[in-house]
């Protein structure tokens, strides 16, 4: 998990509730027990790799590895210009993407080789659209071998197999909207047809009080669905007035996931969880609010789409049940450093693996 790139200075004044919002019910936490079975920073999982368990590992600034931890067996190193940032697996497990020290770094899966030729055109071609952010995130494209970058204000897709730049879009009218200099984070839908990210909206690179979260869609060839957007904030996915907030010194940033239906966002809100937004084929919105504890620092889905897990503060991670209501679970990682890292569930969506600056924890779920 990257370091979160927005200071906002904020106070919580009010949180009006213009969507339809239900009580915090709680579940027992007995439904999840947490085992430890790495002590070593671990800073990305793959658990899709038949008959492996594949986590990376930092071994110093400058270098990580990939470790099978069910065999407890090293299989490469590689070196990196700073061991930390984003990694991310492609579709067909035979490459991992990363941010590194401000470049981007590829190297194969099951080597830890480099893809030197790749790695220089991707990063002179993309040169031209950095700023003062640079690279803030990327992401495979669902099913396919197409590397999607987001620098300042664009949208980059790459071919793996030759390094050629596919597509280049220019986020139109999110500048505009927002004024902040860059988003920072966004997902694609798995069907690969969709792509959303949010940001706090600002002017000259400072935010806007009272403070607004907005939020853009983009079709797969980078159209704007600003259909989603100009509606009054009753009937928006972000209402105007979910979140102002004016005076104390914070830190948070705005994480998107798609559920696996395709049809459902789920977006963190500041100090106050995240909204629901389920799109209907007639472009309608339908937004619940599921209000937590705690600041959602990440947020995932499990594969059959019944649980949405986000990581939070003080190693506290909360787990929605969306066969029940979205009916909340607050469990605790029995840790000393929950700098989240990674955050990812089995492919049979009954474990939850979570990656933290002191090693590996899974979750179980039992049947319920």
């Amino acid at each position: 998990m990257k370091p979160i790139i927005c200071k906002i200075i904020v106070t919580l004044i009010t949180l009006a509730a213009l969507v339809s919002t239900h009580p915090i019910a709680y579940l027992s936490d007995e439904k999840f027990s947490w085992e430890k079975v790495s002590d070593q920073p671990v800073l990305g999982i793959n658990g899709d790799i038949p008959n492996k368990s594949i986590i990376l590992i930092k071994d110093n600034e400058n270098q990580i590895s990939a470790f099978d931890w069910q065999k407890r067996k090293y299989i490469w190193h590689v070196a990196l210009p700073d061991a930390s940032g984003i990694f991310r697996w492609s579709p067909d497990q035979k490459i991992i993407a990363s941010i590194s020290n401000g470049t981007i770094q590829i190297f194969d899966a099951l080597t830890g080789q480099h893809f030197d030729e790749l790695e220089k055109s991707i990063n002179q071609t993309s040169k031209p659209f950095l700023g003062e952010i640079g690279y803030a995130d990327l992401r495979w494209r669902p099913s396919s071998n197409e590397l999607t970058i987001l620098t300042d204000f664009n949208i980059l897709t790459y071919s793996s197999d030759s390094g050629k730049l596919l597509q280049r879009v220019k986020l139109p009218g999110f500048d505009k909207l927002t004024g902040s200099p860059s988003p920072s984070y966004f997902d694609w839908s798995p069907d690969g047809k969709r792509l959303a990210l949010a940001q706090v909206k600002t002017s000259d690179s400072e935010p806007v009080y009272p403070l607004q979260v907005v939020l853009g869609i983009w079709d797969k060839d980078g159209k704007w669905l600003n259909d989603y957007d100009e509606r009054s904030s009753t009937e928006s996915c972000i209402p105007a007035s979910s979140a102002v907030y004016r005076g104390n010194e914070t830190f948070f940033s705005f994480y998107v996931a798609w559920s696996p239906y395709n049809t459902t966002l789920a977006v963190s809100m500041p100090y106050s969880g995240y909204q629901l937004c389920t799109f209907g084929d007639d472009n309608s919105i339908e937004v619940q609010s599921i209000p937590t504890s705690q600041y959602a620092q990440e947020i995932s889905w499990s594969p059959d789409g019944r649980w949405l897990a986000n990581a939070g503060n003080n190693c506290l991670i909360t787990i929605a049940d969306a066969n029940n209501n979205y009916s909340l679970t607050d469990t605790q990682l029995d840790s000393t450093d929950c700098v989240f890292h990674t955050f990812q569930w089995s492919k049979d969506s009954l474990s939850l693996m979570v990656g933290t600056e002191d090693g590996l924890w899974i979750g179980k779920v039992s049947n319920g």
